[in-house]
């Protein structure tokens, strides 16, 4: 699992250094990182049914993830930035 382990990291490293001023309580945001593209999408609660409320998507180079492990970080966590504020 050591694909986990980079992401973890990787999303520890993230969440330092941005914030997320379109998080609240009933809003929450999931991220989907494959070998061959990056998807986040904003959920929010609306009365008891959750709505989609953004959904963005990023193809990712060929190599940037082998054998289930992050080779390129920065790319990565470049992706992951450009797509929160694309949603934000």
């Amino acid at each position: 699992m050591k694909l986990m382990g980079d992401l973890l990291d990787l999303l520890k490293r993230i969440a330092s250094k941005i914030e997320l001023p379109f998080y609240r309580q009933s809003t929450f945001v999931g991220l989907s990182v494959g070998t061959s593209s990056i998807k986040l999408v904003e959920l929010k609660k609306n009365g008891g049914k959750w709505k989609l409320v953004h959904f963005a998507f990023s193809k990712l180079p060929e190599d940037t993830i082998v054998n289930r492990e992050i080779i390129n970080d920065v790319l990565v966590s470049d992706q992951i930035k450009n797509l929160l504020t694309q949603i934000n």
